[in-house]
C-alpha cells in the first residue's frame, strides 16, 4: 500500500500541471480526489474504499475533460492511471 500512496502523491503533482483553468470548480474537485485518494492510502483504508473513490475520480476526470479543464490526451492518461490501480487494487 506504501507504494500506491507513493504514486498517488506523484500524480496529485501531474494532475496540478496538466490543468488548463485551475480556477475551475472541477479542476479543484479533480485535485481533491487526488488527495483523498493518497491520504486514504496513507491511513490504510481498505482496497475497496480506494477502488470506490477511484471510480468517483474517473467520473470526475471525464467531467473536467469535456468542460475543457484539462485535455483530451492527458484525462485519457489520468484515467489510465486510475484503472490500472483499480486492477492492481484487486
Amino acid at each position: 500500500m506504501d507504494q500506491f500512496r507513493k504514486e498517488a502523491e506523484r500524480m496529485i503533482h501531474v494532475c496540478k500541471g496538466c490543468i488548463d483553468k485551475p480556477n475551475d470548480p472541477l479542476a479543484r474537485e479533480l485535485n481533491s480526489q487526488f488527495q483523498r485518494i493518497e491520504d486514504e492510502a496513507q491511513m490504510g483504508k481498505s482496497p475497496g474504499t480506494i477502488r470506490n473513490r477511484l471510480k468517483t475520480l474517473q467520473r470526475t476526470i471525464k467531467s473536467a475533460a469535456n468542460s475543457q479543464v484539462i485535455n483530451h490526451s492527458e484525462a485519457a492518461s489520468l484515467d489510465k492511471w486510475a484503472e490500472d490501480s483499480i486492477r492492481k487494487m484487486r
